[in-house]
Formats: C-alpha cells, structure tokens, sequence
C-alpha cells in the first residue's frame, strides 16, 4: 500500500497498529469495550453518513442526464455480484457471531429472549439501511463521475474520504477521517473477536466440553490477531484479490449457513412462523441457486 495518512504513518504500519490496540482493549477490557466501542462507531458513522447523502441530494448527482452505463446485467459481471452480496449487508455468519455476543452479555447482565432478538434486528435491520445509504452516496457523488475506484486498500480509503468531503465540504475532511478510523478499528475489534469466540465454541462442542475456559479466548484472540498481521506484511500486494476470494467463498457457503440457521429455528420454543418460514426457504432456493450459477459459470460451463 503506498498510500500515506497526513501525519505520515504508513498504513501497513498504522493497521499493525489497530491490531495491537485492538487485542489488548478485547484482552483487559473483554466484552465491556467490544459492546461500547460498537455503539458509539455506529452512531457516528450513521450520522455522518446519512448527513452527507442528505446534502448530496440537495446538490444532484454528479452523473450527466445522458450518461449510460455498463450493465452489470452479464456473466461478466457475476463475480462482482456474488463478492457483492457475500458482505452485503453482513455475512451470514454474523448470526453465529451474534449468539456468542448474547453468551457472553448474559454474564454480565439478565438478557431476555426478547432483548436479545431486539438487539440482533437493530443491528442487522441498521446494517441493511445503512448500506442502502452508502449506495445512494455512490450513486450521487461517484457514479457517472469518471473517477475509477480504488481497489487498494489505502487507495480507496483516501478516495472515500474525498467523496465525503466533496460532498459535505472541506472542513468535514478530518471528521470523515477520524470516523473512518474509527469504523475500521471498530471492524478489527468486531472481528478479532467475534471470530475468536466462534472457533472456540466449534473447538468445545467438538471435544464436548461443558464450558471453554477464558484463557482460550484470549490465545485465539492471540493467534487471529498474528494472522492479521502476517496478512498485513507477507501478503501485503495481494490483499485485493485476497478480499474477493473472502467475499465469494463468503456468499458460495451462504446456502450451508442458511441451511444450519433454519433448522435451528425450525424447532423448540422460539421456532419461527410460517410466514417467515417460507421467507427464509424462499431466500435459501435464491441463495442456493445464485451460488450454483456462479460455480457452473467459473467451471466454464456456460458461455
């Protein structure tokens, strides 16, 4: 990555950095800071964001009234799409995540059924609005503009930056910085974390333990987290490509989540009602068939 933050920190350096900070607010603080730092980055990215596709529509999109297009509506195009849908507006596997949250906010506090049904809605609900804000910022201030984006890590966050920036004016440059900081930081700690206590509860249940020691959290932590950084000096060029092959693979085990997800809630006290049940087996075909699509078209059966 060439690109270089105002106060000249380079960003493999700076992400180094993040990964650091970020164990060690997870190792002192545990689900405390995880549960704060989420809400406040979320807030603030919310605001900022929603803001500056308020403005944009006051000014009109950037895009000539006769400007056509591409379409994304091609073969061509169907790897963009699935890397698209693979994170948008989260990855299924949130919902794994989401559950060893509840666990362990259970030990701090009384969590109902309800609350923890609450809290999972207006997360995943404010995610899916969200990315529904960001699309309509892109297609206000980058689309039709004849500006490439960026698919550099460090590239891009300069680029998405300067959109906001354009858009809300100059002096918002630092805040939309700092924000965007703060939504990666807030990724990394999600992240570190989330995943750590899913492949420790995969580890218990499959040695059939009644309960993984903490200890185990904090050396998974550990080794996700010298992960992180391997990828960020041994892999450093490659972490484009890297992304869409996390993306796509991603959406392709989409189907075996969602599969695992409606058997779940197919039984017991809480199982779902009908009307989402044919929701959900409806979205499983559609999942299971753009997957499928996707792996005939890269086998090069189609034209």
């Amino acid at each position: 990555l060439t690109f270089v933050l105002p106060f000249s920190v380079p960003v493999p350096l700076l992400s180094a950095m993040v990964l650091c900070v970020s164990f060690l607010l997870l190792l002192l603080g545990k689900y405390r800071v995880l549960d704060g730092v989420s809400k406040l980055i979320m807030i603030s990215l919310t605001i900022a964001t929603i803001t500056a596709v308020a403005i944009a529509m006051t000014r009109g999109a950037v895009a000539a009234p006769d400007y056509v297009a591409a379409t994304p509506w091609n073969l061509g195009a169907l790897a963009f799409i699935v890397a698209l849908m693979g994170w948008m507006p989260a990855p299924i596997e949130i919902s794994a995540i989401n559950s060893m949250w509840v666990v362990a906010k259970r030990r701090l506090a009384k969590v109902s059924y309800r609350d923890g049904l609450f809290d999972f809605n207006v997360g995943y609900i404010g995610t899916a609005i969200l990315a529904l804000v960001f699309l309509a910022l892109g297609a206000l201030v980058q689309y039709g503009s004849g500006v490439e984006v960026e698919k550099v890590g460090g590239r891009y966050i300069a680029q998405l930056i300067n959109m906001y920036a354009v858009t809300i004016g100059e002096w918002s440059r630092l805040l939309i910085a700092f924000i965007a900081f703060a939504c990666m930081f807030g990724t990394t700690i999600t992240v570190i974390d989330g995943y750590s206590r899913s492949n420790v509860e995969a580890i218990r249940l499959l040695l059939n333990k009644q309960e993984a020691r903490q200890g185990y959290l904090n050396l998974s932590m550990f080794f996700t987290t010298v992960a992180g950084l391997a990828v960020l000096f041994f892999f450093n060029n490659a972490l484009a490509p890297m992304l869409q092959f996390a993306m796509i693979a991603s959406f392709v085990t989409t189907p075996i989540f969602a599969t695992l997800n409606l058997l779940l809630v197919l039984k017991g006290e809480h199982k779902i009602s009908k009307g989402l049940y044919w929701l959900s087996v409806i979205g499983l075909i559609y999942l299971t068939a753009f997957a499928l699509l996707f792996i005939v078209q890269q086998l090069g059966l189609l034209g």
